[in-house]
């Protein structure tokens, strides 16, 4: 039950305080988020705190105290950036802050001397480099800042409009400078500056989303179509008849796209406030998440494993499509085990629609977070039966895939907590799941 000071069990007539694990711990209004190179997901929220899930627990930092600055507010966290040689960069509007060797660092007195009024968008060069677009407050006049490691140097914009706030940086694959204004984007590749004229294009001016993708494109989301680019030339345009996620009663266009990324498999991603697509090279494929269910700040991020991630006003949803018809069950006939229990584990597997193909993935994750894959119960993460076919109308009745008595190595059960086991099917080569299903165990002393 839910009570005014959090939930409650009522169990053998007695009430007591029931805690959620791994509840977000910072505000549900996240404005950013990104994965750092060693997995661990990084998110942020409006009132300047930081947290990161590692090790399937979550950290949390508060901003405030990280600070140089001595207003209390940060500003908004506008974008964070992974970055394998320098840390985690956390750009807010009135502060840069960075986590590297365990420490943070603030460079609001660093920046004094450039008269910045507010910082917009943060990219990583090709040789690590780290690069800051700002506003004077100079009639919004915008410059771009480059951090080499041990100070900063300022460039101007090629903007002639100083009312141009910069929105975006990128690189793209050759290592080209890509910026977005509140009027138009650009392409620099050193020697010249080439405008794409985009008001010609787009009612809306206002680039949400940059995005180099590895086939060298580079992709730019705005509020209601996104522009694939390279170089000096606009090679497609995508809008709401391409597939992108709109409710089918909307007659307006507007999409509020806010974020695109690319997956491990090479299709790309994309998120509005309607819900999320993804593009296979050919078309959309939308996955309507109803009415206003994300803000148009929602964000976006997918894992080296393809797992998909998704920041609102709501707090953070972990998203895999699946199929509706292919369904799998995991049974353990207790819930709590000890030293010297048998413990069984069975499985069925059930196909009511079209043929299935896919990779399979048995695995089980340990009390401290380590995962384990069969059938050898090796540690990572590896498929048990890659580009396998479930055939349309395949029923397997429940059979027991694993019977073993406690503490055993293969699979290693010996720690006492919680266990659990995950059985799942997967596009192939990629961690999308078209079906899974979860049990979990309890191992006390």
């Amino acid at each position: 039950m839910g009570t005014n000071k959090g939930l409650e069990l009522y169990k053998d007539g007695k009430r007591e305080l029931y805690r959620i694990d791994n509840l977000l711990p910072i505000a549900n209004v996240i404005s950013s988020m990104d994965i750092d190179p060693e997995g661990n997901l990084w998110c942020g929220d409006w009132h300047s705190d930081l947290a990161v899930f590692k090790r399937n627990t979550w950290h949390v930092f508060h901003g405030r105290q990280i600070s140089d600055i001595t207003i209390y507010y940060l500003g908004t966290l506008n974008d964070l950036l992974m970055s394998e040689s320098s840390g985690i960069w956390a750009l807010y509007s009135k502060d840069l802050l960075r986590y590297f060797d365990g420490e943070w660092f603030s460079y609001a007195k660093m920046l004094e001397d450039f008269e910045i009024a507010s910082l917009s968008a943060i990219a990583e060069g090709p040789d690590g480099s780290i690069w800051v677009g700002a506003s004077l407050g100079i009639f919004d006049k915008s410059i771009l800042m480059k951090w080499d490691g041990e100070e900063w140097e300022s460039f101007q914009t090629p903007f002639e409009d100083v009312y141009e706030g910069i929105n975006c940086i990128e690189f793209d694959n050759d290592g080209n400078l890509w910026l977005s204004s509140s009027q138009d984007l650009y392409f620099l590749d050193g020697r010249e500056t080439h405008s794409f004229g985009i008001r010609d294009y787009t009612d809306n001016t206002d680039c949400s989303a940059l995005t180099a993708i590895s086939d060298g494109t580079v992709w730019a989301g705005y509020q209601s179509e996104i522009f694939v680019l390279s170089e000096k030339s606009i090679l497609k345009k995508f809008t709401r008849e391409d597939g992108l996620p709109i409710d089918p009663s909307e007659t307006d266009k507007w999409l509020g796209i806010s974020e695109i990324k690319e997956a491990p498999d090479g299709s790309v991603w994309v998120v509005d406030r309607w819900g999320i697509s993804q593009y296979d090279g050919i078309m959309f494929k939308p996955y309507y998440f109803g009415n206003n269910s994300f803000s148009v700040s929602a964000d976006l991020a997918v894992d080296k494993t393809g797992r998909i991630f998704i920041s609102s006003s709501y707090g953070i949803t972990e998203f895999t499509p699946t199929s509706v018809t292919l369904k799998m069950n995991l049974f353990a006939p207790g819930l709590m085990y000890k030293a010297g229990d048998m413990f069984s584990l069975s499985l069925n597997v059930n196909n009511y629609g079209p043929d299935e193909t896919g990779d399979l993935y048995f695995v089980m994750m340990t009390p401290d977070g380590r995962l384990y894959s069969g059938l050898d119960w090796s540690e990572g993460v590896r498929p048990a039966g890659k580009n396998i076919t479930i055939p349309e109308g395949f029923a397997m009745p429940m059979i027991e895939a694993l019977k073993v008595k406690l503490p055993v190595s293969k699979p290693p059960i010996a720690m006492p907590g919680k266990y659990y086991f995950a059985l799942a099917l997967a596009d192939t080569g990629t961690t999308y799941f078209r079906a899974k299903a979860i049990t979990s165990i309890d191992v006390v002393e």
